[in-house]
């Protein structure tokens, strides 16, 4: 396909979008994403269909396309996601036509457009397709494809299209297994080109450095040691200065750098081009060490981002105010919270106090307001913030006994009705009546049996994040919840008065 018809065909008149798409493209800007690279993005993210929708997710495409430029999406190896659309590539075959046609669908790319897509595929089921890769059967999920789709968008109008004539160049040289892994790794070398243009990272490098010099001077000897107390003591170390202000940034820092830690190995191998292959004495990185199935990596993705998604979205699971805007943070944040509970209490409880000052200055509402806050007196307690934690656990177990109940109501139930050894079904029966709301109809049809299907791993998904946090603020309250509270108030109320001064 030539350019001028590759833009005709995707659209060159994207509508202003708002909501979901400007958080992914913040991510680029908080990475530091110079314009090109931002124009780039949105040129995918602003993308209509005829009718004017959205072509793509704002979640968990966008959101995960938006941690892929970052290089902060793709498993062990950052770049692992081009060895998968490379195999995309060579189940449509080699006519640039039809992978335009698929991947660059005007009314937008979803699982059930790929799954007719690929219906006449010898590979296909209901799952998904597979083809015979460079490393045997390679199985790419009808699920999966419309995050690569947003990718090779991506690729497609890299550098304004300057990428295009050599993107389709590498993706025609697929013609058979063995020519997978070259094509992945030259999409990987130029990528790794275009993040060095565009990303510069001496700003996040330098904090970076703050970090790991406060940790390396308070750590064992040759190991670096992250808790609770280690966050709160760098930011009252270091909130006077305008990098480390605000706690919620600290804790986002740090957060971030433990990543950086993790992924180590990657980033030395993306650093240095390594090649994907099986020579690991050669430096070579294998793809079957990576993660394929998962979008985010090993990055933490919220899973409440599928309520977003259509049919879920159809099915009020949570209602926002109540239910799904107190558990948000917890669900953005996930495992770090688990590892760093009393310090992620101080994110949610002083982080809002801060908030707020910052919002009262901002908006000119006095130094009455601005010196009440100060004080923390209004700050919620941790013992409540426990018990709304709780609240919500109690909520989203509900919701799971409801689903229990849709899926068992089906003629071949996919729960056996006389399995009891999970829920009762009269229990969860129950569950469902009780949730009188958007969704939960009288009696479920095939339809919102096969909406519940999709919606369960998300609620267990947020129902076991819920219980984990549960159980690590129950351990605390052991250790006296209410006095950390007390000590925590006293401190951030002292360092947000020398902070923003005292002012009667």
């Amino acid at each position: 396909m030539t350019l001028p018809r590759l833009i005709e065909f995707i659209g060159q008149r994207p509508t202003k979008a708002g909501g979901t798409v400007d958080e992914a493209t913040d991510r680029l800007l908080r990475a530091g994403g110079e314009s090109p690279l931002i124009e780039d993005f949105r040129a995918v993210a602003e993308s209509t269909t005829p009718a004017g929708r959205l072509r793509h997710a704002p979640r968990p495409t966008l959101d995960w396309l938006s941690r892929f430029v970052v290089g902060q999406a793709g498993g062990p190896h950052k770049d692992a996601p081009l060895y998968e659309l490379c195999h995309l590539v060579l189940a449509l075959g080699g006519d640039g036509g039809r992978r335009a046609q698929v991947l660059l669908d005007p009314d937008g790319v979803t699982a059930s457009r790929s799954r007719a897509s690929f219906a006449d595929h010898p590979g296909a089921d209901e799952d998904g397709v597979t083809v015979e890769g460079d490393e045997g059967p390679f199985t790419i999920r009808f699920g999966r494809m419309p995050i690569l789709a947003a990718l090779y968008e991506f690729l497609c109008g890299m550098e304004g299209y300057g990428f295009y004539p050599q993107l389709e160049e590498i993706l025609a040289g697929i013609t058979g297994p063995a020519d997978v892994r070259p094509a992945a790794n030259q999409l990987s070398s130029h990528l790794r080109q275009y993040r060095k243009k565009n990303l510069p990272s001496a700003r996040s490098e330098g904090k970076f450095t703050t970090i790991y010099g406060f940790l390396r001077d308070r750590s064992p000897e040759n190991r670096l040691s992250i808790d609770d107390s280690a966050i709160l003591d760098f930011w009252c170390l270091h909130c006077q200065g305008k990098e480390f202000r605000g706690y919620r940034a600290v804790f986002d820092q740090f957060t971030r750098f433990m990543e950086s830690l993790e992924e180590a190995g990657a980033r030395r191998a993306v650093d240095e081009a390594a090649p994907l292959g099986t020579d690991r004495e050669a430096g070579e990185l294998d793809p079957a060490d990576t993660d394929q199935s998962d979008p985010g990596g090993p990055g933490w993705t919220s899973p409440l981002a599928a309520f977003d998604q259509p049919p879920l979205n159809e099915i009020k699971f949570l209602k926002g105010s109540s239910e799904r805007k107190p558990m948000e943070a917890l669900m953005d944040h996930g495992p770090h919270a688990l590892h760093l509970p009393l310090a992620f209490l101080r994110y949610e409880v002083f982080g809002q106090v801060q908030a707020g000052i910052t919002n009262d200055l901002q908006v000119g509402r006095g130094a009455e307001a601005v010196a009440r806050r100060i004080t923390c007196d209004e700050a919620e307690s941790y013992g409540a913030r426990m018990a709304t934690v709780e609240k919500l656990a109690a909520h989203v177990d509900q919701l799971q006994k409801a689903a229990l109940h849709v899926l068992a109501s089906a003629p071949s139930p996919a729960i056996p009705a006389n399995d009891e050894k999970i829920v009762p079904l009269e229990m969860a029966a129950r569950a469902y009546k009780t949730l009188t709301r958007k969704g939960f109809t009288a009696a479920p049809d095939d339809d919102s049996r096969a909406t519940f299907r999709q919606a369960a791993p998300a609620l267990v998904a947020v129902g076991t994040l819920l219980r984990g946090y549960l159980s690590a603020l129950t351990q605390l309250d052991g250790h006296g919840l209410d006095r950390h509270f007390q000590t925590d108030r006293e401190t951030f109320s002292e360092r947000f008065r020398a902070l923003y001064g005292d002012p009667q």
